[in-house]
């Protein structure tokens, strides 16, 4: 049994990994697609998919033995709930996830520079105008993924599953599928546009479609680049 400090790190360790390998897999898809239209095609989205299957069934081996490998709070709060893991020790876990997700965030700046800002570090957000039926859309994909995860983690670590040396391909290969066909809307460089579906997504910092920024705005120069690179990408 490896003390409550190691496990901590080989969390921290886990989560940072999965953000830079898998967010990461985003920037490097947009950063190569350049001026390509769709920005991101099937065969994309089916490789970023495995880039986050591969380092969660890598890290499953890696760190599985050490800390249980939960790298996301959803399934520790899972493990909890069904009393398969310590409610005494959710907050470590917690801290060290999310302390690990901010280093893989960093990471993804260190390795794609200003590519990572500008492609909003491999995740999106809705835009001003989003209506109530995109968000509960949205939310319910959440759910649908989120649960069906967690149904197969709960399911491989039982007692009694068959799983277990292929436990982490299992796993690996259910976030592959589950990101391909929850449809995940992925970041388009030009403002207001997103690379497949029709979710008003934008990436941070751009401003909304047709749409000068505030007066106000503590960063006009980062505004006027998103404007000239959308002027360059759509003309």
């Amino acid at each position: 049994m490896h003390s409550i400090s190691q496990r901590a790190i080989a969390e921290t360790f886990g989560t940072a990994a999965l953000v830079l390998v898998g967010p990461g897999s985003v920037i490097a898809t947009l950063t190569l697609a350049g001026k390509a239209v769709p920005a991101v095609t099937e065969a994309d989205l089916l490789a970023i998919s495995f880039a986050f299957g591969f380092i969660i069934t890598a890290l499953v081996y890696a760190i599985g033995k050490v800390s249980g490998c939960h790298i996301n709070p959803a399934v520790t709060f899972a493990l909890a709930v069904t009393k398969r893991f310590p409610w005494k020790e959710v907050p470590v876990y917690w801290g060290a996830q999310y302390v690990g997700a901010i280093i893989g965030a960093f990471a993804i700046w260190g390795v794609f520079g200003a590519n990572a800002v500008t492609f909003g570090m491999g995740q999106t957000h809705f835009a001003a105008d989003a209506s109530t039926t995109v968000y509960m859309q949205a939310a319910l994909a959440e759910a649908l993924g989120t649960g069906l995860l967690l149904f197969a983690i709960l399911g491989i670590v039982d007692s009694r599953s068959a799983g277990g040396p292929l436990a982490g391909v299992v796993i690996g290969g259910a976030v592959v599928h589950l990101l391909d066909a929850i449809h995940p809307r992925l970041p388009d460089p030009r403002p207001g546009r997103c690379s497949r579906g029709d979710l008003p997504v934008r990436l941070p910092g751009q401003p909304a479609p047709g749409r000068a920024p505030h007066p106000g705005s503590r960063h006009p120069r980062r505004h006027r680049r998103a404007r000239r690179r959308a002027v360059a990408l759509t003309g």
